[in-house]
């Protein structure tokens, strides 16, 4: 049996220097994974907390001044990755989000984000 889709939008591999921050109430800066219109998904350590359903983060591209704050978010998934060195004494989880309602502001940011700072 084929696993349908279930994403309306194609999410686009993020190129390297891509991060998501959620201040309140996790602090968390984590590797932005992939990206869409409608969501994205990003690595962070894990800090012992359990994600709010539904929160605000900020993406930004190291070395820019580019930066998007305060977008609405309802996680849909956070899940522990497996450690590929038992010398890291830290546990790596994936949170995916999908986007709430965005100012226009911010829907230009993300556009921006998507065509200067993904992979095709």
């Amino acid at each position: 049996m084929k696993k349908s889709e279930r994403r309306q939008y194609e999410r686009l591999q993020a190129k390297e220097g891509a991060f998501a921050v959620e201040r309140k109430p996790s602090n968390i800066l984590g590797q932005v994974i992939d990206i869409s219109e409608g969501g994205l998904s990003f690595l962070y350590i894990d800090n012992g907390l359990a994600p709010e359903k539904t929160s605000k983060i900020g993406i930004y591209f190291s070395g820019e001044k580019f930066y998007f704050d305060e977008v609405n978010v309802e996680n849909i998934s956070d899940s522990p990755m497996l450690n590929k060195s038992p010398f890291t004494p830290f546990c790596l989880r994936r949170r995916s989000v999908k986007f709430g309602a965005i100012s226009d502001d911010q829907a230009l940011g993300l556009e921006k984000f998507i065509s200067n700072h993904t992979r095709t």
